[in-house]
């Protein structure tokens, strides 16, 4: 019976060693993905799987509409770096697809796909950079919950000898051959051999950009003064700013119409404004009520006030076309204005880009800032004991009881700090140790009058 009993917890620890749950389907979560290698075709039948929890949103991939979808995860770590295509395509259903680096516990997406190849709307990923030994998670379902059977290939085109090792950003011309990114290197040498033979010119810049997806900034300083970001109108503090777009040029990124809530992903005829924040807090930029067209807003983040622009694609923190209602253009009716909230942080300094829907659209209004201002408090000789959002001095307010109080002498200013959170907020407990009891003040006598007479004789008393 001994022997029974401990042949069964050996196979069951080994089951669950191997990252599967008791009856649970190889492939249909991320703990139990399905290890797959590259040129080698797999077969897969997402109509026996479970829909897996944290479903992906459209995000970057319109279309996705993963909604409760039956999926499949493979995992794939590629043993060199190189320049990937993952395909669906010849699958017999709508499929979507999302690819992740990370743990199953902290996924973060790399790319996705809904509908690239074939009639039957199959999905396919061409020019993922694959980092060698990095594992990806492959996460394949179907539009609207589609299920059904599928092939999925991954190859891996090896980085351009040239690229290896090779210095220098590719979004920025430079002498030597190569760029430091080797997929983005390969897939431009490959279109322009000289890039990896002689040096990296504006050329291959401009391949980089329209290959890689890189950005690469220029612009001239024509129309308004604040055309280009590197011009960009200094805001000193909160308040409202007149603006004239006639005659602006586009040099800006785009951006994926999904994440400014936008049907393009363009900003037109942008100028800039910049400013860098005196403290934490939210920081509200708002164009209703104020412009006479439809515009768009995008607000850059940097650690330094002299920014690389070169950067500017991966710099974005807040976006936004249409406001929330009523978010009007001058018209008082059309609800096409812009107006985005984010938490600034005190040192960064920010660049908000304003552009319009349509391509050739200016006109003049106002924009209008609210920013985080810093705490003006007097000077102290005394410092609370508390760290911010703890309840180290909570005195009789303290649920459990029993908090300390801090002890403070007659004609201390404390400086301390405050906090709040839902329904709970911060109070604090001081105690004064009186060496002597102090006098009371003395009595006010009331005044006496005394009544004018004609005679020398005194008044009586009222």
């Amino acid at each position: 019976m001994r022997r029974t009993f401990g042949l069964i917890l050996a196979s069951a620890a080994a089951f669950i060693a191997g990252g599967a749950a008791f009856g649970q389907v190889a492939g249909d979560e991320c703990t139990n993905a399905i290890t797959v290698t590259a040129d080698t075709a797999v077969n897969f039948n997402t109509n026996n799987m479970t829909p897996s929890a944290d479903a992906p949103v459209d995000g970057p991939c319109p279309f996705l509409d993963w909604g409760a979808s039956k999926d499949i995860w493979f995992k794939f770590t590629p043993p060199a770096t190189g320049l990937g295509v993952i395909t669906l395509c010849g699958s017999s259903y709508d499929t979507s697809m999302v690819v992740y680096t990370g743990t199953c516990a902290a996924l973060t997406r790399v790319d996705c796909d809904d509908d690239t190849c074939g009639s039957l709307y199959e999905s396919i990923i061409e020019g993922i950079s694959f980092t060698g030994g990095t594992t990806y998670y492959i996460r394949i379902g179907g539009w609207n919950a589609d299920a059904g059977a599928g092939t999925m290939l991954i190859t891996v085109a090896p980085v351009s000898g040239g690229c290896e090792n090779a210095t220098g950003a590719c979004n920025n011309p430079h002498g030597t051959p190569g760029c430091n990114d080797a997929v983005c290197c390969t897939q431009v040498c490959a279109t322009n051999p000289l890039c990896c033979d002689i040096g990296w010119d504006l050329d291959c810049v401009n391949a980089a950009v329209q290959l890689c997806g890189v950005f690469y900034y220029t612009c001239t300083p024509t129309g308004p003064a604040n055309n280009c970001a590197t011009n960009a109108t200094a805001v000193p503090a909160t308040g409202s700013y007149p603006f004239n777009t006639n005659g602006a040029t586009m040099d800006g990124p785009d951006h994926p119409g999904s994440t400014c809530a936008s049907g393009t992903n363009t900003f037109f005829n942008d100028v800039w404004w910049k400013f860098t924040s005196a403290a934490n807090g939210v920081c509200t930029v708002s164009t209703c009520g104020t412009v006479s067209y439809d515009n768009k807003l995008a607000v850059y983040a940097f650690d330094t006030a002299t920014p690389d622009f070169n950067t500017l694609n991966t710099a974005l923190v807040a976006c936004n076309d249409d406001g929330p209602a009523p978010c009007l253009l001058t018209d008082g009716v059309t609800p096409y204005a812009s107006l985005v909230s984010f938490n600034a942080l005190a040192g960064k300094t920010y660049y908000v880009r304003m552009g319009s829907y349509v391509s050739g659209q200016t006109g003049t209004g106002s924009i209008s800032f609210t920013l985080p201002e810093a705490c003006q408090l007097p000077t102290s000789n005394a410092t609370e004991n508390e760290a911010c959002g703890s309840s180290g001095n909570g005195g009789c307010n303290d649920v459990a009881g029993g908090a300390p109080v801090q002890p403070i002498a007659l004609g201390d200013k404390v400086a301390g700090t405050f906090w709040a959170n839902a329904g709970t907020r911060d109070t604090d407990w001081y105690s004064l140790t009186l060496t002597a009891t102090p006098r009371s003040p003395p009595r006010s006598r009331r005044a006496r009058s005394r009544r004018c007479s004609s005679s020398a004789a005194p008044a009586p008393r009222p």
